[in-house]
Formats: structure tokens, sequence, C-alpha cells
């Protein structure tokens, strides 16, 4: 019987229109859950790889980056710390030998200090009796006065032997002056190499104790930092295991959509019912709601395992991008803390705070140096002043002894200057005690111009650019070509005092920016490329995603269900009646079996 001439063909038409409504609904939301699942499987079928890829890309940068450390010994110009520590002791060695130097120097100053120091008693005498010697003469020419024209001669020499021992005092407070002036400068150039020898105790023992511990901590920090980073690329590596552990379950999980786009086939097959202005009749309305109720529930059936199989997938995820993350973030923590460790006690330590330091504390030695040298060549200066004193000195004793010789002839000649023979006994013995004393002053200038004199000319020898006799280190292959070069001083010359002192400030410097560079490297080191994080970042986002699924696909469910239990009520039994299509048949066992799979 034709569907639209059945008494009840309204109440029919209208079940009927429903359940077409129904399926294209749910046909619609099947066909958008399937795109945007497959649209996430598809994006993690093309993230998890490159994921993998990157992660090992990131070793390798890894591993480039940890070779950059074996370079951090070499120095700016090439050098090795090696080759800079073997100079810088060298460097030592030779400071040592000047400071050795400076202190036989301040020996030889104080011996000749001592020796000088008896030059007061000589002058003294000298001076004690020119003034004896003034009294004599007076004495003398009161006699010669005395005895009236036959004295008058005499009375000459005696005028003459006055006036030399006027001369005499005078020249001796001259002497005494520039002896006390010499003794003062003395001390003080005694001061000033005290000063400078405690400096140079200071300076270089910190400067040689501060570099070797300075070289050994820069290697001892490389290879910390080597063996610290190796042992973080080993644990870098293991990141790959969670993202193997995703990939493999991604490989054994069939995709939701592929289950929903038989649910869909299956359902698109019963929109074959006959709808509004159907000329169907009831026989075919009977066949295809058995079909449509099996459908349905078969294919709630196989949601619910494809929920089940998304909810297992999406913890297998869940906890793979939780691995990946949690290992980048120790991993990272460590690193920093690390960096932050290493940055924090990497400080210059050559017993100065930095290379600038050194470089003020060189040329306030090279300035103590200057000032000795200065010092010592004026001392020089006062000693050939006191030496020309004693000449002058020696040169007025003569005419003394002119003047005695002169008058013993005299009283020799004239009798009646009897009485003052005894007199000129004493300007003799006088004579004979200045002349003593004079040349024992001239015997202690010569020695002290012997010893002091040698020692200044030595000292200032050895304190000179060229460094003296002493052996510099060999710097030649490395100043050359600095103190060439624009900007620099242009002290040159092989083992000088100023080279080795520019070198090791330059080497220094050298050092000072190896280990700023070790550090910057140390901060900008990575284990994992930008790719690599923005990959776990995206993976995140492509697990929330896919959650965003099972709710829909529950909720596709319930109406699956409800539309199996309506379309089974409408035909007025919980059996369903046997389905005669065979074509249905193959799509229902189909169904059957992806849900029991």
């Amino acid at each position: 019987m034709p569907l639209s001439s059945h008494p009840a063909s309204r109440i029919v038409l209208r079940m009927l229109n429903d359940l077409e409504a129904r399926i294209c609904s749910l046909i619609d939301s099947i066909k958008d859950i399937g795109r945007e699942g497959e649209e996430v499987y598809l994006g993690m079928g093309r993230l998890f790889p490159a994921m993998m890829v990157e992660a090992d890309r990131s070793c390798l940068v890894g591993e480039q980056g940890l070779t950059g450390f074996e370079g951090k010994d070499a120095l700016r110009d090439g050098r090795s710390l090696d080759e800079m520590n073997s100079f810088a002791t060298e460097s030592c060695s030779f400071f040592k030998k000047l400071h050795d130097h400076d202190e036989d120097f301040l020996d030889r100053i104080n011996e000749s200090i001592e020796k000088l120091s008896a030059l007061d008693g000589l002058i003294q005498g000298v001076r004690s009796d020119s003034e004896e010697m003034e009294i004599i003469s007076l004495n003398a020419m009161t006699v010669a006065l005395k005895s009236g024209s036959a004295g008058k001669a005499f009375s000459v020499i005696t005028d003459e032997l006055k006036r030399l021992s006027s001369q005499t005092i005078l020249l001796t407070e001259t002497i005494t002056g520039r002896g006390t002036s010499l003794l003062e400068f003395f001390g003080r150039l005694r001061d000033t190499l005290l000063e400078l020898d405690h400096f140079q105790d200071q300076f270089f023992g910190e400067l040689e104790q501060g570099l070797s511990a300075s070289f050994s901590s820069h290697r001892s920090d490389l290879a910390e930092i080597r063996s610290f980073l190796s042992g973080l690329l080993v644990e870098a590596r293991e990141v790959k295991e969670p993202i193997q552990a995703i990939l493999a379950e991604f490989g054994n999980r069939n995709p939701a959509y592929r289950s929903l786009a038989h649910v869909a086939y299956s359902l698109a097959e019963a929109q074959t019912l006959p709808g509004s202005g159907a000329t169907g009749d009831y026989a075919l309305v009977d066949d295809q709601l058995p079909y449509l109720a099996s459908v349905a529930r078969l294919s709630a059936k196989l949601l619910t395992r494809t929920i089940d199989e998304l909810e297992t997938s999406s913890k297998i995820f869940q906890g793979g991008i939780d691995g990946v993350d949690l290992r980048i973030s120790a991993i990272e923590e460590r690193r920093a803390r690390f960096s932050t460790t290493v940055t924090g006690t990497g400080e210059a330590g050559f017993g100065v705070s930095s290379a600038g330091d050194f470089s003020a504390g060189a040329a306030r030695y090279l300035d103590f140096k200057k000032r000795v040298i200065t010092m010592a060549r004026r001392l020089a200066e006062q000693v050939r002043e006191l030496e020309n004193s004693f000449k002058g000195l020696s040169s007025l004793l003569s005419r003394f002894k002119n003047i005695v010789v002169a008058s013993r002839i005299e009283i020799a000649k004239n009798r009646s200057l009897g009485s003052v023979t005894t007199t000129v006994m004493g300007m003799v013995t006088l004579t004979g005690r200045i002349e003593a004393d004079v040349s024992g002053a001239m015997t202690t200038t010569k020695d002290f111009i012997k010893i002091a004199m040698v020692a200044i000319d030595e000292y200032a020898e050895s304190a000179s650019d060229s460094g003296g006799q002493l052996r510099a280190p060999s710097i030649d292959r490395r100043a050359a070509g600095r103190n060439s070069s624009p900007g620099r001083s242009g002290r040159a010359g092989t083992g000088t005092v100023n080279a080795t002192l520019d070198i090791l400030a330059e080497d220094m410097l050298s050092l000072e920016e190896k280990r700023s560079s070790t550090q910057s490297a140390l901060g900008s080191f990575f284990l994992f490329t930008p790719e690599f994080l923005e990959y776990t970042s995206e993976s995140r986002m492509q697990r929330e995603a896919l959650l965003r699924l099972l709710p829909r696909l529950q909720e596709l469910r319930g109406e699956l269900l409800s539309l199996a239990s309506d379309v089974s009520a409408s035909l007025g039994s919980t059996v369903v009646p046997e389905i005669h299509s065979q074509r249905q048949k193959d799509m229902i066992q189909k169904l059957a079996n992806l849900s029991s799979a």
C-alpha cells in the first residue's frame, strides 16, 4: 500500500521527516568533528616527527657550542694560557731580580751613609783647627807688631795666615752645610727606597700569586664548564624518549576521524527513507527503520570505543609532553644556576682587582724607579760639589803650608821674632792636623764615590728602559708588533722594563676578556633550539585541541543512543526486525566489526 493512502499517513510522514532532520544534523556534526579531528591528527603527524628532528639538531648545536669552550684558553693574539703563564712567570722572575738589585742598592746606600757620616767629625776638626789657627795668627800678629820694623814682614805673613784661617772657617761652614744636606738627601733616598721595597714586595708578590691563581682558575673553570655542559647534553638527548613514546602511541591508534567517517557513511544510507510526498510504501519504511536503529546503536558503541581510545591517547600525549617540559625546565634551571655561580665567582684574581689596577700599580712602580734614579743622580751631583769643596779646602791647605814655611824662614832670619817660635810650631802642628783631616775627608769622599757612584750608575742602568744587565723575558715576537701599532707609547726594544709591564698589562686585559667571553658564552649557551621550544609549545596546544573533541563526541554519542531508542520505540518492539537489504546488512556488519575490534 502506498504510504500516502495509509490512514495514519500524516503521523508517519511527520515522524519520517523528523528522523531525516535528526540524521542530517548528526551527519553534519560528525563531519565537523571528523574534519577537526583530522586536522589535529595531521598536525600531530607533522609536529612530533619534526620535534624528534629538532631534538637531534638541538643536541648537535649544543655539541658545537661545547667545542667552542675548547678554544677559550687561547688569547686574542693566538697565544695559549700556558704561553701567557710562562711569560708572566719569566716577568715575575725578572722583576724579582730588579727587586734584588734595589735591595742591594739600598744596602750600598746605607754603607755609603755610614762612610759619609765620618765626614762630620773631620769637617768639625778642620773648622776647630782653623779657628785655633786664627787665634794663633792674631797672637803672632801681636808679637810682630811689638817687634816694630823688624816684625813688619812677619806681620804680613800672619795677616795672610789670619785671612786663610777665615776663608777656611767659611769653607768648612759651606762644607758642613753641604754635608748635612747630603746626609739628609741620603736619608730621603733611603726612605724612598724602603717605600719602593715595600711596594715591590706587595705588588709583585701579589702579581705572581694572583696570575698563577687566575690562570689555574680560568683553566679549572673551563674544565668544569665542559664537564658540566657535557653532562647536560647527555640529559638533553634523553628528552627524545617521551617524544618517541608519543610517536609510538600515535602510530598504534586509529585516528578518531576515521571511525567517524564510517558512522557518517552509514547514517547517510538511512537518508533514503521516504519523506514528505513520498510514493513509497510501508514495506520500505519497515525495512529502513530497523537499519537506522541498528546503525545508531552500533555507531554509539563505536563512539564509546573511540572516546576511550582518545582519552587514553590524550593521557599518553600529556604524559609525554609533561615529560619533555620537565626535562627542559630541570636542565635549563641547572644551566642557569651553574651559569650564575660561575659568573659570580669569576673575579680577575691578579692580587689586584683588575688589569686596570695593575696598570696603575705598574705606573706607580715606574714612577718610584724614576724618582729613585732622579734622586740618585742629584745625589751624585751633590757629592761632586762636596768633592770640589774639599778640593778648595786642599788648595787652602797648600797655601797654609806655604805660609807656615815662610813664617819659619822669617823667624830664622830675624832673631827678634824668637818669641813666636812656639807659635809657629803650633801653626805647624795645626797645619798637619788640618792636612790630616782634609786628607781623611778626601779619602772618605773618594771611598764614597767609589761605592755610591758605581751603585747609582748601576742602579740607573738596571732601572732604565734597557733593563741593564738583567735578562728580561723574551718579548720581541710579541712587543715588536704591538709597540709599532698606532696609539702605543712607542717604547721599543727587546727586554725592556716598560715593554714587559706593557705586555703583562695587555695579557691581563686579554685574560679578563677571555673570562668575560667565557661567561658570556656560558650565558648564551643553549641545549634546545628556539624551534624545538616552539614545537613543545605547539604540542601543548595540539593536545588541548584534541581534548576539546571529547565532550563533543560524548554529546554525539548521546544523540545516537537517543535516536536508536526513538526508532526502536516507533517500531513498537525492543527487538529490531530483520533487515532484508544485503547492502545494509554489510554496512551494519562493518560497523559491528569496528565497534568490537
